[in-house]
């Protein structure tokens, strides 16, 4: 900018980084923990990341195309942008693993709380990761976290209800 004056502050979440002195809000960039979810009013629109897309160095992976630059590793679960917000939601997890959508204590959709949590291989089972939690392997069963099994009680058979 020519002055001061003329400076246009960046959106909520973004900044022009260390590229000083810029003329257009065209330089602002998502700051390190959020991603870019397309514009508004000519604006970026720069969204927090979701805890299950949080890669170890703490950099949103739904800004570096569904992988952590860390590691390289894709994060867990699959992702898709939902086409009237532009933000990217959760639509299922693999098996193991339960879907978690919720702040805890509440039942109203969190886009922050987003993740798919790994069942305890020794003690839980989950039948259906995108709607069922883990839960604790009944008596008489050996469970490895996923829907799969092992009777420990001979000739017993198991049925899981509903």
């Amino acid at each position: 900018a020519e002055a001061v004056s003329q400076c246009e502050g960046c959106p909520i979440r973004s900044s022009t980084k260390t590229h000083l002195a810029q003329t257009s809000v065209d330089s602002c960039v998502c700051q390190e923990g959020s991603y870019r979810a397309g514009q508004e009013n000519g604006e970026v629109l720069c969204f927090t990341c979701p805890v299950g897309a949080r890669c170890n160095d703490q950099s949103c992976a739904l800004a570096t195309n569904l992988t952590c630059r860390d590691s390289e590793a894709a994060i867990v679960g699959q992702w898709s942008r939902d086409h009237a917000t532009d933000e990217y939601v959760l639509s299922s997890c693999p098996a193991g693993y339960s879907k978690v959508t919720t702040l805890e204590g509440s039942t109203t959709f969190s886009h922050d709380a987003q993740r798919c949590v790994r069942c305890d291989t020794r003690f839980e089972y989950i039948l259906n990761p995108d709607t069922d939690s883990c839960q604790a392997c009944p008596e008489g069963l050996l469970c490895d976290g996923t829907a799969a099994y092992t009777v420990r009680v001979v000739h017993s058979t198991w049925v899981a209800d509903g």
